[in-house]
């Protein structure tokens, strides 16, 4: 069954659903560790909130991502409603692939100088597992 209007976040093989999935995982993590921050705080437990920035620095990205997300929200509405105009609808698509790239950018800066593993690193090997997969 197909969907009216624009399919940006349906995704259909290869490495966008390697990086979607990703995305979505990354987001999940933020959200509870966000949970977990807001609790500490609420609390008054100013120890277990410096522990937990302290053991889980992509804290730093709530606040880039919520921004995203509702800067996606935003676009994904325009999308829906701008039916029959290829040009408006391009540009919406590459407007979110835009507002994408900026979180991309901050959380591999924050990635490359933890000197952990990318989140590139995870994606090629995720397509290359998927690519043996399917042979």
């Amino acid at each position: 069954m197909s969907q009216p209007g624009p399919t940006f976040w349906q995704p259909s093989h290869g490495l966008k659903v390697a990086s979607h999935q990703l995305i979505y995982d990354k987001g999940m993590k933020l959200d509870k560790l966000q949970t977990t921050l807001k609790a500490a705080e609420q609390a008054g437990d100013g120890e277990a909130l410096t522990r937990i920035i302290e053991q889980h620095p992509e804290a730093a990205l709530i606040k880039a991502h919520d921004k995203v997300q509702r800067d996606l929200a935003k676009l994904n509405k325009l999308a829906v409603t701008t039916i029959g105009d290829p040009e408006a609808i391009k540009a919406i698509d590459e407007a979110r692939v835009e507002t994408m790239k900026s979180l991309n950018t901050v959380v591999k800066e924050m990635e490359d100088a933890s000197g952990k593993v990318t989140l590139g690193q995870k994606l090629r090997g995720a397509v290359k597992r998927q690519d043996v997969a399917t042979q």
